[in-house]
């Protein structure tokens, strides 16, 4: 089995985003997360603190992340426009281990395995360099971290 968990969005302007998707749209903020800047440049290719800030409704997840040092967002637009907009899509399947282990194996896609604490994000990315998390079914949408 597999499908579809979550989007992740990067952008430079935090406050319209959240308005737009609790305001406008229902979401609800879920929780907030520093990441530090040695994940970030395992993901990104930037190395910078950022925060992320899990918002959901219903069934649907969104991951908004940003940067909060104002003095960097003109040379990250200029350096890396890829980085901004939606980011990544999350993909649960229900054995991880073996879903991995089989992309690499048979097919030779690489896995990205990032510490997070007390647990590992195992992100792939697609032929155009697009990012794809992997994760392990959870009970609720509502409960991942």
């Amino acid at each position: 089995m597999m499908r579809f968990h979550h989007a992740g969005i990067f952008t430079l302007h935090p406050q319209r985003m959240l308005n737009f998707y609790i305001k406008k749209l229902g979401f609800k903020k879920e929780s907030q997360t520093a990441l530090p800047a040695n994940t970030v440049l395992s993901l990104f290719k930037i190395k910078k603190d950022c925060r992320m800030l899990k918002l959901s409704r219903d069934e649907a997840v969104l991951e908004i992340f940003w940067f909060s040092q104002e003095r960097i967002r003109p040379q990250l637009a200029e350096r890396s426009p890829a980085v901004i907009g939606y980011n990544h899509l999350g993909i649960e399947v229900n054995d991880r281990e073996q879903f991995c282990s089989r992309l690499n194996n048979k097919f030779g896609i690489r896995i990205i395995k990032i510490s997070r604490g007390e647990h590992y994000a195992y992100f792939i990315r697609d032929p155009d360099k697009n990012l794809i998390e992997v994760r392990h079914p959870q009970k609720s949408l509502l409960s991942y971290g």
